[in-house]
């Protein structure tokens, strides 16, 4: 029970290490089209966000694992 613990820690560690480097991906590129502004990295952030929201909305009882 130990070993899937850890390797369920080690799968959601790694996803959303993942997830973070698409945003910075993401923010690189939108900086070409709203420049390197407030508005860019904000945009970025919201759909981050939203995507984790919609995610969580997606699998209601995960957080529920014992």
């Amino acid at each position: 029970m130990k070993q899937r613990s850890l390797i369920l820690l080690s799968v959601l560690f790694f996803t959303s290490f993942s997830a973070l480097i698409y945003k910075l991906v993401w923010s690189r590129k939108l900086s070409f089209i709203f420049g390197t502004t407030a508005l860019a990295v904000s945009a970025v952030l919201a759909v981050f966000m939203a995507g984790l929201a919609f995610d969580k909305c997606d699998k209601p009882g995960l957080s529920q694992i014992k």
